[in-house]
């Protein structure tokens, strides 16, 4: 008979590697929402709207 995928475990751990580059990333991302918000709060609109334009290509 054949094994599902479903019949895998379901808590398989990621590698350390992928674990570092996922709280990286999701450091970088969690301080760049961060510094928007206390921009938006802090700054001009005008400039958050440049600030904004500049971060996309």
């Amino acid at each position: 008979m054949r094994q599902l995928a479903t019949d895998a475990p379901v808590a398989v751990l990621p590698r350390p590697l992928e674990r570092m580059f996922s709280v990286v990333w999701g450091a970088a991302l969690f301080g760049e929402a961060v510094l928007r918000v206390v921009g938006a709060y802090t700054l001009p609109v005008d400039t958050m709207v440049w600030l904004g334009g500049r971060s996309r290509p």
